[in-house]
C-alpha cells in the first residue's frame, strides 16, 4: 500500500514555519545554496554531480535541489534527499538534459526545528554540457550538418524530440505521426484494452515518493508532460499495462528505427518491455526488455526493427511487488517506417498454443486433426510436437521448442551472463541458440518463483532427458527446480541463467515389425525392451506394462520405499541406520530434489548424511533377503544419489551366510546431482546362500548425504528358502506396551511401524480395540493402517494432544480378508515427547457360526455348510470347505489345458494332459508310481481317491544344472492378475536339492519367472498357488534343475489351472456337471446314481464316489493311541499335532485339514 506524501513532505503551513528556522550549515564547507547563471544551450546528456553530500542526525530533515528556469515561476525539483542517511558521505547524479533557456539551481535545507543533525555538500562538478562542436564538413549517409551551428551529429538523432544540434534544424521537416512527446496527449498511440491498467499522462513528479521521474524528458521541467505506470494499490504484482503504437510498414531501405526515452526508479521496479507483432491477436515477439532499478535519470533506449509484413509495436510495464515501482515513457519517435492504414490479420490458435498460418491448403481435417501445412494432409493431434515429424513438411514438429517460448514469452536475450555453467540432465526437447534466459533476484522477494515452460508437448517416449546448462552466481542464490523455476534467495545477490536447454530421446516409441526375441520383454503395446529392464521402476514399455504390479510383485527385493523398507533389513552392529525420507520435508540442499520412482517431492527414498549423531566415517548398512546359492543369470539393479562437496562412501558387497564378503562396487566423493543407475552382477559359489549389502559411510558435510531408492533383483534371481518354522511366533510378555520414543536420533517425518499377523478372514462385526498414550510435549500422530492385497488404506488417525493419560479407541474393521493391522508412529519435528500403544484386542472377529454369512468377495466360493473361501482354492485337490463341497464338481477345471492329475491309465500322458517336453532341456521328465522311485520319491500318489500316478524326474544319469522341462501345449490368452495354476510337488530332503521353477513363456520373447522353489524340508507333497500374468498370449513351463542329492530329487502331481486363465479375466459361472439326483464325480466327467456313494465300491473313475464316507476304516491304531502332541489320522495312524491345518493334507484322506476355519490369533 502507498504511504502517503505527508509523511515525507510537510504541509504548506508547517513548511512555511520551518522555512523561517531554514539556517545554513556550515563545517568547514559551503552548504546550502547555489545560485549560477547557466549557458543557454546544454547538450541531452548533461548532468551535475554532488561527488559528496552528507546528511546525518535524528533529526536532521530534508535537502532538495531545484531548477528555476527563467519565465516559469514553479520550480522543478531535480533532487531530494530525505533524512537520515547515515554516518557517510554519498554521491548523487543529477540529470538535467537539454535546457534551451538561462536557469538557476537552488539548494534548499528542510529543518525539523531541531539541531540534533549535519547536512553538508561538496565537490559540486557539471558534466557534459557543451554542445557539439561546429565541423568543416559533415559526409557519410549516417550523418546530419546541422543548419546554423554546423554540427554534425548521427543520423539516429534526427527526429527524436531532442535538439541536439542546438538550433532546432535536426526536429525540422519531421513527421508528426512518427512522434510523440505526450504533451497534447498520446498521438496516434492507444491502451490496449485487454491488459490489466492504463498508461497514466502527467507532469511533474508522480504522487509516490522515491520512484518514478520528477519531471519529463522534453523540457527537463515539471511544466513537460509523460506517461507514467503506477504500481501503487489496488495493481498487483505482474499486472501488466500496455501501450500500443499505430501499424506500420517499412520504408524502401528494409529498416524501421524506435527511439524512446525510460523513467526506471524506485527499489520496487520490476519490468519494462518492447514487443513487435504482425498478428493482431497476439502478443508478438520480444524485442527489448530492462528489469529492476535503473536509477532517478531518464535513459534513450534505440531499436532496430525489420518485417516484411505491416507490424505494430507494444511497450508493456509490469508492476513489482510493491509501490515504489512506478515507471516512465516519453520521447517515442520512429525513424525509417511508414504508417500503414489496414489492419493486422488474426490467427486461431490450436490445441497445443502454437500458431499457424491464416490460410491452411485445402483439407477434410477435423478440429481434433492436425493440418499439415504444405500437403493439407491430416494427422492426429496427439502426433503435433511428438518429437517425430509426420507431415512430410515437419510442420507438425515446428514451433514445438524452447527457442520459440523464449522469443514470445521469456523476454530474455544473452546480457551479463559469466562463464562456468554447469550441465544438467533430467530424465523427462528442441534447441536454442544465441539466447539464455536469466533470472535477475533484484525483482522480488525471498521465495517468490520465476518459470518458464516448454509448448505442450503431446507425446514422448520413456527415455526422453532434458538437458540444459545452468549458471547460479551469488552469495544467496535460491534455487532452480526444472522444469524451468528459479526461487528466489533472501537478498537479490544472486542471479540463475538456464541456457542450451536439448532434449534426447524423446520420440515415442516405434513398435517393431518383428516379433521380440528371447531376450527381451514384450509390452502390451507390443515394443520389445531389454529383458533386464522389466520391473526396474523405468517405464521402458511407455505403457507401464512392464512395471506391472502383478508381474514385478514376485521380484526378489523388489522395493521403491514408498511405505517401508520391504524386505530389506537394517543391519544392528552398524553405527546408524538408513532413514526413510521425502525431499519435500527436507532442507534445500541436501539430498535429491525427487525420489527416483515418482519423480515428486513427496516420493520416498532412504538416506544417510553427516550429522553432530554421524561421525565421519561411521556405518549403516542394510541387507537384503537370502539369495540362493545356486543363482547364475542374477542382477541387482538400483538407483543412487550422491552429491556434496564432501561426500562419504557407497559400497555394496555380497555376503555368505558364513560371512564371507566380495566388494561389488566402491564409490566415493561427489557423482553427481542426479539419480545414477547401476546393475551389478551376482553370482552363488554353490554351498552358501548370501545377501547384497549396501553400506554407507558419512562423510565430512551436514549438507552431504547418501541416497538409494528402486532396488530390485532381476528376474533370475532365486530365493533361498531354508526349512519354515515349526512353532508359531511366541506372544510377547504380558505387562509391556510398545513405546514410540523421542529422542536426538529421531528426525522430522520419520515413521515407525508396528504390523500383527496376517489374517485370513475376519467377520463382518469385527472390532479392534487399543489403548494409545501421548506425552504432552509429543510433535507428531499416530494412525493405523490396514494392508491387504490391493494396497493400503488409513483407517484411524490421532494428531491432538490429550494430555499424559491414556486413551481407548474401538474401530469397527468389517469384512476383510487376507490383512494386516499396522500401526504408524510419525514426527513431525526432531525432537520432543513419546507414544505408546497397549491392550490391542481383535473382538467378535472369527467367521465360525456366522449366519447368514457374508462372503467378502462377490467371487468367493459358498460352501455346503455357507462358508466363503476365494475362489482360487476350488478344485486344487485340497479341500478348503469343511464339507468337502469346493472339491465336488472339479471336472470343468480337469479339463482346461494344461491341468493333468496323470491318472491317464493308458493313453499317452503328454496328449491327455495338453503338455510337451521341451526339446531345447536337457533331458525328460517320467511318469511312474512309488513302486518306482522306491526309496527316493514320494510314498505316496497326491491325487486323493485312486490316485497311483505323478511325474518325477530321475536324475542319476545327469550332472548339476541340468533341466528337464514340460510345458502346455495350448497358448493361455493375454491376462494379468487373473490366472493362477496350482500343483503339488515333491522334492528330496537334502541340502543339495536343485530347483523347480515355472515360466510363462510368450509365443515371442523371454520366459519369465514367477516362481521357484529349493525347499529341503521333510519327504512330503507341498502345495503351491502361482499367479500368472503375460502381455501377449503365453505357455506356462515347469521346469527341473538337477542338484547333488539322490537320482530321485522332484515330482509333480495334481497340476490345474483356473477357469480365469482361459476366459480372459473373471471367469463366468459354470453350470453343474450332474442334475441334483445325481452323484458327481470330482475330477472326471461322470455322474452315478446317489446310490453309487459310500457303497463299497469305487464307480467313479478317480474313486471319489468312496472318499470321505463315514464308515469306519480299519486301523491299527486307536484314537488312545495317539499322545496330546498327536493327531489321529484314521486312514493313517498319529501325526504330530502341529501337522494339522496347516494348509498341507498329511492324512491320506485329508481328515487333518477338516473343520479348519477358526479365529486367528493377533501374534
Amino acid at each position: 500500500m502507498r504511504k502517503d506524501s505527508e509523511d515525507f513532505q510537510l504541509s504548506p503551513e508547517t513548511r512555511t514555519k520551518i522555512r523561517d528556522q531554514r539556517r545554513a550549515v556550515v563545517e568547514q564547507l559551503l552548504c546550502v545554496t547555489l545560485k549560477e547563471r547557466a549557458v543557454v544551450g546544454l547538450k541531452l546528456q548533461m548532468q551535475m554531480t554532488l561527488t559528496g553530500y552528507y546528511n546525518y542526525g535524528q533529526s536532521v530533515g530534508a535537502a532538495e535541489m531545484q531548477l528555476l528556469v527563467d519565465g516559469l515561476k514553479q520550480p522543478t525539483v531535480l533532487w531530494r534527499a530525505y533524512y537520515n542517511e547515515g554516518d557517510q558521505w554519498l554521491k548523487a547524479v543529477i540529470q538535467l538534459g537539454r535546457l534551451p533557456h538561462p536557469f538557476q539551481l537552488s539548494l534548499d535545507k528542510i529543518s525539523l526545528g531541531f539541531y540534533d543533525g549535519v547536512s553538508a555538500i561538496d565537490d559540486i562538478a557539471f558534466e557534459n554540457c557543451a554542445l557539439p562542436p561546429p565541423a568543416l564538413s559533415c559526409e557519410g549517409p549516417n550523418r546530419f550538418w546541422c543548419r546554423d551551428t554546423k554540427a554534425c551529429i548521427d543520423s539516429l538523432l534526427v527526429c527524436d524530440l531532442v535538439d541536439n544540434c542546438g538550433d532546432g534544424s535536426d526536429e525540422d521537416n519531421c513527421n508528426p505521426d512518427l512522434q510523440c512527446n505526450f504533451e497534447n496527449g498520446l498521438c496516434n498511440w492507444e491502451q490496449d484494452v485487454e491488459d490489466d491498467f492504463d498508461w497514466i499522462r502527467i507532469r511533474g513528479p508522480t504522487p509516490t515518493v522515491n520512484t518514478g521521474p520528477l519531471k519529463d524528458h522534453t523540457t527537463g521541467t515539471a511544466r513537460g508532460h509523460y506517461l507514467y505506470m503506477e504500481s501503487s494499490e489496488p495493481h498487483l504484482f505482474q499486472d501488466k499495462a500496455i501501450l500500443l503504437s499505430p501499424l506500420f510498414n517499412l520504408s524502401g531501405n528494409g529498416t524501421c528505427i524506435f527511439r524512446f526515452h525510460y523513467h526506471m526508479f524506485g527499489k520496487q521496479v520490476y519490468k519494462l518491455s518492447v514487443f513487435q507483432r504482425t498478428l493482431s491477436n497476439t502478443k508478438g515477439w520480444l524485442l527489448w526488455y530492462k528489469f529492476g532499478n535503473q536509477g532517478n535519470r531518464w535513459i534513450r533506449q534505440t531499436l532496430y526493427i525489420s518485417s516484411y509484413k505491416p507490424f505494430q509495436i507494444l511497450v508493456k510495464g509490469t508492476v513489482g511487488d510493491g509501490f515504489t515501482g512506478d515507471i516512465g515513457l516519453d520521447d517515442m519517435s520512429f525513424l525509417g517506417c511508414t504508417l500503414y492504414n489496414g489492419n493486422l490479420p488474426t490467427i486461431t490458435t490450436t490445441t497445443s498454443g502454437t500458431l499457424v498460418p491464416v490460410t491452411l491448403p485445402m483439407n477434410n481435417c477435423t478440429e481434433k486433426e492436425f493440418v499439415c501445412r504444405a500437403s493439407g494432409h491430416c494427422i492426429q493431434m496427439i502426433q503435433k510436437c511428438d518429437f517425430r515429424p509426420d507431415c512430410s513438411d515437419k510442420s507438425d514438429e515446428s514451433a514445438c521448442g524452447v527457442r520459440d517460448l523464449i522469443n514470445y514469452d521469456l523476454e530474455s536475450v544473452a546480457q551479463g551472463i559469466l562463464s562456468q555453467p554447469y550441465v544438467h540432465k533430467a530424465l523427462l526437447g528442441a534447441s536454442i541458440a544465441g539466447y539464455i534466459d536469466s533470472k535477475d533476484s533484484s525483482n522480488g522477494e525471498f521465495g517468490h518463483i520465476a518459470d518458464i515452460a516448454t509448448p505442450v508437448i503431446s507425446l514422448t517416449g520413456p527415455k526422453c532427458k532434458i538437458i540444459f546448462w545452468n549458471y547460479m552466481n551469488g552469495s544467496t542464490i535460491g534455487s532452480l527446480e526444472v522444469v524451468f523455476r528459479a526461487k528466489r534467495g533472501v537478498s537479490y545477490m544472486g542471479d540463475v541463467a538456464v541456457d542450451d536447454i536439448t532434449f534426447e530421446d524423446c520420440s515415442p516409441l516405434l513398435i517393431p515389425g518383428r516379433p521380440c526375441t528371447s531376450d527381451e520383454f514384450t509390452c502390451a503395446n507390443k515394443y520389445c525392451i531389454p529383458k533386464d529392464n522389466l520391473c526396474d521402476f523405468v517405464n521402458d514399455c511407455a505403457d507401464n506394462s512392464d512395471e506391472s504390479p502383478t508381474i514385478c510383485s514376485t521380484s526378489i527385493g523388489h522395493c521403491n520405499f514408498e511405505f517401508d523398507l520391504c524386505g530389506w533389513k537394517q543391519d544392528e552392529n552398524d553405527d546408524f541406520d538408513w532413514n526413510l525420507r521425502t525431499s519435500s520435508t527436507t532442507k534445500m540442499g541436501i539430498g535429491p530434489a525427487t525420489d527416483h520412482t515418482l519423480q515428486e517431492p513427496s516420493g520416498h527414498y532412504i538416506f544417510i548424511k553427516s550429522s553432530f549423531l554421524e561421525l565421519p566415517g561411521q556405518k549403516a548398512r542394510i541387507s537384503s533377503p537370502v539369495l540362493s546359492r545356486r543363482n547364475k543369470d542374477c542382477k541387482i539393479l538400483f538407483y543412487y544419489h550422491m552429491y556434496g562437496a564432501h561426500i562419504g562412501s557407497l559400497i555394496v558387497y555380497q555376503r555368505t551366510m558364513t560371512k564371507h564378503e566380495k566388494i561389488l562396487l566402491n564409490l566415493t566423493g561427489n557423482q553427481g546431482n542426479f539419480w545414477q543407475h547401476k546393475a551389478l552382477i551376482l553370482a552363488g559359489d554353490g554351498d552358501d546362500d548370501f545377501q547384497v549389502v549396501f553400506e554407507g559411510i558419512a562423510g565430512g558435510g551436514p549438507k552431504d548425504g547418501i541416497a538409494l531408492d528402486d532396488l530390485t533383483f532381476s528376474r533370475g534371481c532365486l530365493p533361498s528358502q531354508e526349512f519354515l518354522p515349526a512353532e508359531p511366533t511366541m506372544l510377547p510378555p504380558t505387562g509391556k506396551f510398545l513405546y514410540l520414543e523421542a529422542t536426538a536420533m529421531g528426525l522430522k517425518t520419520e515413521k515407525a511401524h508396528v504390523k500383527s499377523s496376517r489374517w485370513k478372514e475376519s467377520s463382518g462385526s469385527c472390532v479392534m480395540s487399543f489403548w494409545y498414550f501421548k506425552s504432552s510435549k509429543a510433535m507428531g500422530h499416530i494412525q493405523v493402517l490396514i494392508k491387504t492385497d490391493y494396497g493400503i488404506m488409513k483407517i484411524w488417525s490421532e494428531s491432538g494432544n490429550h494430555g499424559d493419560e491414556w486413551n481407548q479407541v474401538e474401530l469397527h474393521l468389517g469384512k476383510l480378508r487376507n490383512f494386516e493391522v499396522i500401526f504408524e508412529g510419525i514426527r513431525t519435528r526432531d525432537l520432543g515427547g513419546g507414544a505408546a500403544i497397549d491392550d490391542i484386542e481383535f473382538n467378535n472377529c472369527t467367521t465360525i457360526g456366522q449366519n447368514p454369512r457374508e462372503c467378502p468377495a462377490l467371487t468367493d466360493f459358498v460352501c455346503g455348510n455357507e462358508n466363503c473361501i476365494e475362489s482360487q482354492f476350488v478344485c486344487d485337490y485340497k479341500p478348503d470347505c469343511e464339507d468337502l463341497s469346493d472339491e465336488a464338481d472339479c471336472s470343468y477345471y480337469t479339463n482346461i489345458p494344461g491341468s493333468c492329475n496323470f491318472e491317464t491309465q493308458d493313453q499317452e500322458w503328454t496328449t491327455v494332459c495338453g503338455l510337451t517336453q521341451d526339446p531345447s532341456d536337457d533331458f525328460d521328465w517320467n511318469i511312474s508310481n512309488s513302486a518306482v522311485t522306491e526309496q527316493t520319491g514320494p510314498g505316496t500318489d497326491h491325487t486323493p481317491g485312486r490316485g497311483q500316478r505323478f511325474l518325477y524326474v530321475n536324475s542319476s544319469a545327469q550332472k548339476e544344472g541340468n533341466r528337464a522341462r514340460i510345458i502346455t501345449t495350448k497358448l493361455f490368452p493375454a491376462s494379468l492378475g487373473v490366472c493362477r495354476v496350482r500343483f503339488w510337488f515333491w522334492m528330496f530332503a537334502s541340502g543339495q536339492t536343485g530347483l523347480l521353477k515355472v515360466y510363462t513363456a510368450e509365443e515371442h520373447g523371454m520366459e519369465i519367472l514367477m516362481w521357484s522353489s529349493s525347499r529341503n524340508e521333510e519327504n512330503k507333497w507341498m502345495y503351491a498357488n502361482v499367479l500368472l500374468s503375460s502381455n501377449s498370449p503365453f505357455r506356462v513351463a515347469f521346469e527341473a534343475e538337477v542338484g547333488l542329492s539322490q537320482p530321485t530329487e522332484f515330482a509333480l502331481d495334481d497340476i490345474s489351472f483356473t477357469p480365469e486363465c482361459i476366459d480372459e479375466g473373471s471367469a463366468d459361472p459354470h453350470p453343474p456337471t450332474c442334475s441334483s439326483d445325481q452323484f458327481t464325480c470330482a475330477y472326471v466327467q461322470q455322474c452315478l446314481p446317489l446310490a453309487a456313494k459310500c457303497n463299497g465300491a469305487a464307480d467313479c473313475m478317480d474313486g471319489s464316489d468312496e472318499m470321505n464316507c463315514p464308515t469306519e476304516t480299519p486301523t491299527t491304531t486307536s484314537p488312545g493311541s495317539c499322545n496330546q502332541t498327536e493327531f489321529l489320522c484314521p486312514s493313517k495312524g498319529c501325526i504330530p499335532s502341529l501337522l494339522k491345518c496347516d494348509g498341507v493334507p498329511d492324512c491320506h484322506l485329508n481328515e487333518d485339514e477338516v473343520g479348519c476355519r477358526k479365529l486367528l490369533s493377533l501374534l
